[in-house]
């Protein structure tokens, strides 16, 4: 079923009242050369913290409490780089100020600093990081399922797939090799946002995202539907692709969400189609189709690209998802149930090792 809502004359999806409003962030200069001219980027500090004239004493314990903040988030980072346990996605009170005094030090340019420019690469590509400015809050993604990674794996290597199929048509197969699978922060002056996987349209220097994915297995449908809208109205993605799952005990339902973008006058729409394609464990009759267009900015779009399809199954879609939840499930009988240490004896008579 197809619901268009139209967005506002500039181009840009209507949101909520209650949508995230932020203040500029210096995260991705890549980034920056998407946003459009109307958004004005800087190095603003709207957040930092309080210093009184009057009072030097107030000044140096705000000061000492904002690097204390930033070390532990420094600290957690570190953490993850280097593999050590760390609490379940942690989230920490992080300003405009503060964030800008994190990433000089993870990029080495504080004296204090270790690892330097290695640890920015790493915030920057390998981490999922959700940062909100105006909130002041920064959410390490640390901890997914193994449901969420055994979905979503399969998943972008059949859309890869597909696209090499659709792209060999001649009028598609320049656009096919500017269309690459990526990862990190997806970013803009306002907001970012670390996507499961995208695709991306190299233009020159320039790769604007225009295809998300996001799998879905803890969040709520208000939740998906919350941040779709960031990813069309601060983050201006032309499709969104969402696989829902509800597990349950032993039996699972999934839905997908796509979220596509298009041209109506001067007005951009958005369309929704919501289907479900496993049911009670079992696969449903249909496919997932997706145009090639979706893949593409709107300009670039032409007949040949929204006639051209990707197409994958419910039955292969519902495949992956059944192959997910089975390594979750051994994934926690494992966890529960480890192997005892083995135990070596040495034989002295034949002079060697027996494992038992």
């Amino acid at each position: 079923m197809n619901s268009p809502t139209k967005l506002a004359g500039d181009g840009s999806p209507s949101v909520d009242q209650g949508a995230i409003s932020c203040s500029p962030s210096t995260r991705n200069e890549r980034d920056k050369r998407q946003q459009p001219p109307s958004i004005q980027g800087g190095e603003t500090d709207p957040l930092s913290p309080t210093r009184s004239d009057t009072d030097e004493s107030d000044s140096s314990f705000d000061t000492d409490e904002s690097d204390d903040k930033v070390y532990r988030i420094q600290k957690v980072i570190e953490d993850c780089y280097y593999g050590r346990p760390i609490e379940h996605n942690p989230t920490f009170a992080c300003n405009q100020a503060q964030y800008n005094k994190l990433c000089k030090k993870l990029d080495g340019r504080d004296r204090h600093s270790s690892n330097g420019s290695n640890l920015l690469q790493y915030f920057n590509e390998s981490l999922r990081v959700d940062w909100s400015s105006s909130a002041g809050q920064l959410t390490l993604r640390t901890m997914v399922t193994t449901i969420h990674e055994r979905t979503l794996q399969p998943l972008n290597v059949l859309l890869g797939m597909e696209l090499d199929r659709v792209g060999k048509h001649p009028e598609l197969a320049n656009l096919r090799a500017k269309t690459p699978e990526t990862h990190g922060v997806l970013g803009k002056v306002e907001e970012e946002k670390s996507p499961d996987s995208q695709f991306c349209f190299e233009d020159g220097k320039n790769l604007p995202t225009t295809f998300v994915i996001e799998i879905a297995c803890s969040q709520t449908e208000h939740d998906l539907s919350k941040k779709t809208q960031i990813y069309f109205e601060k983050l201006h993605v032309c499709t969104v692709l969402s696989i829902k799952i509800y597990s349950t005990q032993r039996r699972s339902h999934a839905s997908y969400y796509l979220y596509t973008t298009s041209k109506l006058g001067n007005k951009t729409v958005v369309s929704l189609k919501k289907q479900p394609f496993r049911n009670n464990g079992q696969a449903l009759e249909g496919e997932l189709v997706i145009p090639f267009s979706a893949f593409l900015p709107l300009q670039l779009r032409n007949a040949t690209s929204e006639t051209e399809q990707l197409r994958i199954s419910f039955r292969t879609l519902s495949d992956i998802v059944d192959g997910a939840e089975r390594a979750h499930r051994l994934r926690l009988y494992t966890e529960m149930n480890p192997l005892p240490p083995r135990k070596i004896q040495y034989d002295f008579e034949s002079s060697r090792m027996l494992g038992n």
